[in-house]
């Protein structure tokens, strides 16, 4: 009796087991997604701000008012969590520190445009921020 139960406990283990591991599975690869995703809008967005583009120097510039000269520190910035949160998928400590780094620039974004009453202006930090949360979730989750 005692050797049918444990062996319907074992017969259960092996079926939850793939179950779990492709969950972990499916994460991981949403995690992937999601750097490449961010890495590439963080790109993108620097390689804006380096060549000023028009509608970048209107809004960031124009409207919630950071100098010219300060546009290159962000891209920079920006360029350094794309790198990271990219290098972090095999380094999770640097994967960790870099999105948080980017959900931090974005929410000082989100700042600057509320401190200038610019609520028209909140969807362009806001979206990234949203991306950037979901990949310090996931990598938290996943380190």
């Amino acid at each position: 009796m005692v050797l049918m139960a444990n062996a319907g406990l074992v017969e259960r283990a092996h079926n939850v087991a793939p179950q779990a591991s492709q969950r972990l599975v499916h994460v991981l690869l949403d995690g992937f997604r999601a750097a490449a995703a961010a890495a590439a809008m963080l790109t993108i967005s620097a390689i804006l701000k380096l060549r000023q583009h028009e509608e970048s120097v209107r809004i960031i510039h124009g409207v919630v008012g950071v100098p010219l000269r300060l546009f290159p520190v962000l891209a920079a910035l920006e360029l350094a969590g794309a790198i990271g949160v990219i290098a972090g998928l095999w380094l999770a400590p640097l994967g960790i520190a870099a999105a948080v780094g980017v959900v931090l620039y974005f929410v000082g974004a989100i700042a600057a445009h509320l401190r200038v009453r610019d609520t028209k202006g909140l969807l362009n930090p806001s979206v990234p921020l949203g991306l950037s949360l979901v990949v310090s979730f996931l990598r938290i989750a996943t380190a």
